[in-house]
């Protein structure tokens, strides 16, 4: 039993990354989004989905906060849709 708890802690934690899958235009895609960062460096966001028409926007806020929102575009390099998340201050108490 705790090893069962362990493995599902582990998978499905909040601060594991979020997998998903979707289908556009046919094409099926596998995507796993970051939840949280730890580090002195940006968190990076890359996608892979090498299809050109296909673009994305990056929503996201400091978690628990009564912050707004913010919204910027990912950028396509090569076959992948990528974004550089900066580090965050800890919401005030």
């Amino acid at each position: 039993m705790t090893l069962s708890a362990a493995v599902y802690q582990r998978t499905t934690g909040p601060t594991y990354p979020k997998k998903i899958d979707i289908t556009f235009a046919d094409q099926q895609y596998k995507i796993k989004l970051l939840r949280s960062h730890s580090s002195t460096k940006p968190a990076l966001i890359k996608i892979n989905i090498s299809n050109d028409d296909i673009a994305g926007k990056i929503y996201y806020k400091r978690y628990p906060s009564n912050d707004d929102f913010t919204e910027f575009d990912l950028v396509r390099v090569g076959e992948n849709l990528e974004a550089s998340l900066q580090n965050q201050s800890a919401p005030a108490s």
